[in-house]
């Protein structure tokens, strides 16, 4: 690619509409400049994918799209990532899900599940109602594939055994570093639901155990309420920028959480910083390894 490059632009090798007034002539243009410009267009479209069409004006910003690497962090059973077309990389617990938009064929999925001791042995993930089966231990590396004959994207993808330990953007989650999985605490955490203060920390019993000084990204901890009678409904931190989400706790039973990263909360003067945790996998008697 070259600048505009005419006797009459500017030093700066920019474009001038020019000055009567001053003697300064308007930008003159070259065939050169324009098929120049012209080519480097359509190398973005032929290279990203696209045929040509003289029809369809969006072509360049759909190529960018595709360029592009949207990470989600879910517990839902829904993943919906709205007219987002471009690669995907999901972290997601091991339950069924399902990713109800389309993307662009051959764009890139990546799924992760925070795999645990206490996960079930597998779990489906379905789109375009093609199901998935993902068992434990494993991560999906797949693409979208527009299949002849079918009229529906599908996904053509690759089961592998899960192995990561490096740096990854998680969205607006402030730690990055998600680390292999089965990295646990030994034993369980046990608390007491109560909403009595503690006079030195200021703080109920119940939100002690989700500090973030507790826990390290990626880690994978057994939790116990103590006080449970039947069931019990937590508010626990897992987003950077939500509230609470309730989670039941079960008499004589234990949840299972990944840390994905910190948020900090400001109350009054102060100042607390909560690990953001997802439920990973169901709830299990004490008895469950």
């Amino acid at each position: 690619m070259y600048y505009i490059n005419t006797d009459t632009a500017t030093e700066e090798h920019e474009f001038t509409d020019g000055d009567e007034s001053q003697l300064i002539p308007a930008t003159d243009m070259n065939a050169d400049w324009y098929n120049m410009i012209q080519r480097e267009l359509q190398n973005v479209v032929l290279k990203g994918g696209l045929e040509l069409d003289p029809l369809e004006d969006s072509q360049v910003w759909k190529v960018i799209e595709k360029l592009g690497l949207k990470s989600i962090v879910s517990n839902d059973a829904t993943v919906n990532i709205g007219n987002y077309k471009g690669g995907l990389l999901i972290i997601h617990n091991p339950s069924n899900f399902t990713l109800s938009s389309t993307i662009y064929t051959n764009s890139p999925v990546v799924i992760i599940p925070m795999w645990a001791d206490g996960s079930p042995e597998s779990f489906n993930f379905v789109y375009n109602n093609q199901i998935l089966t993902i068992k434990k231990g494993q991560m999906i590396i797949g693409w979208a594939l527009n299949l002849p004959g079918v009229g529906t994207v599908q996904m053509a993808a690759l089961a592998i055994p899960v192995f990561f330990s490096g740096k990854m953007e998680l969205g607006n989650v402030n730690a990055v570093s998600l680390k292999t999985s089965k990295f646990f605490d030994a034993g369980f955490v046990s608390f007491e639901y109560s909403d009595d203060i503690d006079q030195e920390t200021g703080m109920e019993e119940w939100r002690a155990w989700q500090m973030a000084e507790h826990w390290s990204v990626g880690q994978v901890k057994r939790v116990y309420c103590s006080n449970v009678s039947t069931v019990r409904n937590v508010p626990v931190y897992y987003d950077a920028d939500s509230s609470w989400k309730t989670v039941p706790f079960y008499k004589n039973g234990y949840r299972e959480f990944i840390c994905v990263g910190t948020r900090s909360v400001i109350a009054g003067e102060i100042t607390r910083t909560y690990a953001i945790l997802l439920v990973n996998g169901g709830a299990y008697t004490e008895s469950q390894s």
